[in-house]
């Protein structure tokens, strides 16, 4: 866990965090990486009130969206979801659903036209 916590980007590394976890246990986290890291208590202030205050993003695409558009049920889909959020992750979350529902139909045409 202790990679996934870093200073560097500190909201997304958080936003990334609360897709998996509690905001209890990523505080907690907080306060065990802060205190190996010797951080004055203006910056740990900031920091828990961010954790506190960040929403949890959501995803905005599902399953059945994908259905929708032509992709079949079963790993396959499961594998496109997952590749799917980890480039809407990698967008700090800014990519709507529109923009990756277009990137869907590119992945799936492109997977076609190579089978």
């Amino acid at each position: 866990l202790n990679n996934k916590f870093e200073f560097t980007n500190l909201e997304k590394s958080i936003k990334i965090l609360l897709m998996e976890f509690s905001r209890e246990f990523i505080l907690d986290l907080a306060l065990i990486e802060i205190a190996k890291s010797n951080i004055s208590a203006n910056n740990l202030d900031s920091i828990i009130i961010l954790i506190k205050n960040l929403e949890k993003p959501k995803f905005p695409l599902t399953g059945k969206d994908l259905l929708r558009i032509g992709f079949k049920q079963g790993l396959e889909l499961g594998k496109i979801l997952k590749e799917l959020e980890d480039i809407w992750r990698d967008s700090d979350f800014k990519l709507g659903k529109k923009a990756i529902v277009d990137i869907a139909i590119l992945r799936k045409n492109n997977k076609l036209t190579t089978d």
